[in-house]
């Protein structure tokens, strides 16, 4: 709503590709264009810009090239896309008492608003996100315990306080064999913050101590930084100790419990160093949890898929270039595949690439990767065409089902290796469109 922070072209196409990545299915680009109001009529005064793709003059701003880009994008497949899902590798566990503190005052509230923002959206959640371990959201102060039991994994963001009903409830989900993370608290309270260890006892875990200085936990050989405050425990003799603080206590359990499991992590974590991004690896595989799309270079992966066809969102948020492999099973498939089978995808900084996988074409066949986006597809009379378009210098490889042979570039024969009813075709993309051909 202001003309600062600076809109650049960069900053929108990000925010489009990765909303949608993330799950929006309905996008609308407001402001597209500025105007100007009647005197005394706008809250803003006269002029009504907003930093809008078209200014109030009809002129276009540099930003209205990703939006016109990503229009042709979703005219081609959005219909397609809009079929598919987030592909998730887990869930967050939301507990709204936790998060409706805007009209609440007072030092707890603050001292909750701190833990929210720098150990859950600065912490848990984004750890999650950056080393792309893909979530959905659960609410679980509403939801059943049978639509509980539907993810397999449950990462609860708790403070030392859950009504007995939620604790019951998680308590129950372990017990049907689900895998609980709980961090940085265990509950021991109620709403009312009197005494509640309904989850606690049936854990076999008690709170020892908690301290907010010397913020140290111990892995192995190895020490790392916490924020906020560490909480030793007291455990049962089977619980599996994988983390300890001060005086070699114990502030992080892997328990198992009738056919599920509970790792409990006492300890505040904040993405003030690339090796929290390590942990949370480290922990999400004690948990049994992986990412389904394995990726370099601190590089942003997201499918959606609605299991026979599907789109990968690759997003580089640095300022300059990233490059990687992309090992995943396609959707429709078993078995995972790696690619590019020739060299790797390279992302220009501050770019995202939506890249369909095993997607049908009106022509019959199927497109079963791009590693370029493609922003038009028209069938012809002996095949089809594409419309390739991608970062200057960058490779492109494109894989299609098909019986057809022979494809053409800007109208030059392209080379082609051709395998078990397969075409695939490698091309260096020039940053304009670039039309592909089958025939």
């Amino acid at each position: 709503m202001r003309d600062r922070p600076k809109l650049y072209p960069q900053d929108v196409e990000l925010n489009l590709k990765t909303s949608t990545a993330s799950g929006l299915n309905a996008v609308n680009c407001y402001m597209f264009s500025g105007g100007t109001n009647l005197p005394e009529f706008g809250a803003f005064g006269t002029y009504h810009e907003w930093q809008s793709a078209v200014s109030s003059r009809g002129a276009r701003r540099a930003h209205f090239a990703p939006m016109s880009e990503f229009g042709r994008l979703i005219k081609t497949f959005g219909g397609l896309i809009a079929q598919t899902t987030k592909q998730c590798d887990t869930a967050i566990g939301f507990y709204p008492p936790i998060y409706t503190t805007e009209y609440l005052t007072g030092p707890d509230i603050e001292r909750w608003e701190w833990d929210k923002m720098q150990l859950f959206y600065d912490g848990l959640a984004r750890l999650l996100q950056i080393a792309n371990i893909n979530f959905t959201f659960v609410d679980i102060q509403k939801a059943t315990p049978e639509e509980l039991a539907k993810q397999r994994s449950l990462w609860v963001f708790s403070l030392d306080f859950m009504d007995a009903e939620t604790q019951a409830k998680l308590a129950a989900y372990v017990a049907a064999g689900g895998t609980l993370i709980l961090n940085p608290d265990m509950p021991v309270k109620d709403l009312a913050m009197k005494k509640c260890t309904i989850l606690a006892d049936y854990l076999s875990v008690g709170v020892e101590s908690t301290f907010t200085k010397k913020l140290f936990f111990y892995i192995g050989k190895n020490d790392y930084l916490a924020q906020g405050r560490i909480t030793a425990f007291s455990h049962a003799a089977d619980a599996k100790i994988v983390a300890t603080c001060a005086g070699r206590k114990p502030c992080g359990l892997n328990i198992s419990k009738d056919g599920g499991r509970a790792l409990i992590l006492g300890f505040g974590l904040n993405h003030m160093f690339d090796y929290h991004r390590d942990l949370i690896l480290d922990f999400a595989r004690l948990a049994g949890v992986k990412p389904a799309v394995k990726v370099d270079d601190e590089i942003s992966a997201i499918a959606r898929s609605a299991g026979r066809h599907g789109f990968l969102f690759l997003g580089n948020f640095h300022d300059t270039p990233r490059e990687t492999k992309v090992r995943m099973a396609l959707p429709g498939e078993t078995r995972e595949s790696v690619l590019p089978v020739s060299g790797k995808i390279k992302l220009h900084n501050r770019t995202c690439s939506v890249l369909p996988l095993n997607v049908p074409l009106p022509w019959g066949d199927i497109l079963r990767y791009s590693t370029a986006e493609i922003l038009e597809i028209k069938k012809t009379a002996k095949g089809g065409s594409m419309t390739v378009k991608g970062c200057s210098g960058c490779p492109a490889e494109i894989e299609i089902i098909t019986s057809l042979r022979k494809v053409s570039l800007d109208g030059k024969n392209a080379p082609v290796k051709t395998a078990a009813g397969k075409i695939r075709i490698n091309f260096d993309l020039n940053g304009r469109d670039q039309k592909l051909t089958l025939f």
